[in-house]
């Protein structure tokens, strides 16, 4: 599902509540051009605006939220709209690094003195800091401002997406306590440029109504436009478990929301949808790793337990087999023997 009205008007609000804070600082913060950081924070209005504006952000998030879960029809009480209002309400809880970024902004522009015979006349380098103080804080309210924007459009969207395929579910659910066999299969636009390789790689995979679609991402895969990466630091040691200087096998499939994966969406602005099916025909039986092979679908634990070596030579057979393929294309089409 892509960008909608909703997540563009979420984004205008959290932008719009912040900007207006965001000045009010920059504003006490330039007309008190030989005060600290300290004592800009200390006043009860400065705290008093940020929280304004968090908790007028916070508001329009969980309404908005709440507004697209309600809009696909999806169950009121649902699990992964829990989640996503304990997320927005984190996202707008922390005044502290608001406070954070106030701080460090303020004391990226020190103060400036008049200097006898140095400074040129007419010249207020006081006051000229305190401009320039002021527009780095509110600069830094301002990105931050982006970021939680996004986040709260991210929010929405995967509030209308989840609740798209959590209302077929639950009709499925129901109906197949009436007696009726069915199963639930992934769809995407795969003609779309867009779509991305996690997602043509589920399009169609079609499994139990209770069922889990995360075993049939696979492992990581080596994108041919992307270049090898290497783990380099002790921190990558630590997150890979293997030594400096070793290849990494790019790219890990995206993690699904909250790690649960019964049906789109996969990553932030998917728009791809779940589609219920009776059962019966040509199905990748849920749990049947040996239908998943064939499908092409190799579980990320076949793929992590690969050598680096065989890993290597698997890609390299692979490309061999496609261009031989090219290869007898190319003469069938040409007419020759």
């Amino acid at each position: 599902m892509a960008d909608t009205a909703l997540g563009r008007q979420i984004a205008d609000s959290v932008r719009q509540a912040v900007a207006e804070a965001a000045a009010y600082v920059a504003l006490v913060t330039q007309t008190n051009p030989r005060g600290s950081a300290d004592a800009l924070l200390k006043r009860p209005d400065i705290s008093a605006v940020l929280q304004q504006a968090l908790d007028a952000a916070r508001g329009a998030a969980e309404e908005t939220v709440q507004q697209a879960w309600q809009g696909a029809g999806a169950p009121g009480e649902h699990e992964t709209l829990g989640h996503l209002l304990t997320d927005v309400s984190r996202l707008f809880g922390d005044i502290a690094h608001l406070r954070g970024l106030v701080r460090h902004a303020h004391a990226s522009v020190p103060q400036r003195q008049f200097v006898r015979g140095v400074t040129p006349p007419g010249e207020n380098p006081s006051q000229r800091a305190a401009e320039e103080r002021a527009e780095a804080v509110r600069r830094a309210l301002a990105g931050w401002a982006r970021s939680a924007a996004l986040r709260a459009r991210m929010a929405v969207q995967t509030a209308e997406g989840a609740a798209s395929a959590a209302a077929v579910l639950a009709d499925a659910l129901a109906r197949e306590e009436r007696g009726e066999k069915l199963r639930k299969r992934w769809r995407a636009h795969v003609s779309s440029p867009s779509c991305c390789f996690w997602c043509r790689r589920l399009n169609g995979v079609t499994i139990g109504l209770r069922e889990s679609f995360e075993p049939y991402l696979g492992g990581p895969v080596a994108m041919l436009q992307v270049g090898p990466r290497y783990v380099r630091t002790p921190a990558g040691e630590r997150r890979f478990g293997m030594p400096a200087g070793t290849r990494i096998i790019y790219t890990h499939p995206p993690r699904p929301y909250r790690g649960k994966l019964q049906g789109p969406l996969l990553h932030p602005f998917c728009r791809c949808w779940l589609e219920v099916v009776r059962a019966g025909g040509a199905e990748i039986p849920a749990g049947d790793e040996r239908a998943a092979q064939s499908a092409g679908f190799l579980s990320a634990a076949d793929v992590r337990a690969m050598p680096e070596d065989v890993y290597q030579a698997d890609v390299a057979f692979l490309n061999a087999a496609l261009d031989e393929l090219d290869q007898v294309l190319k003469r069938l089409a040409g007419g020759s023997d």
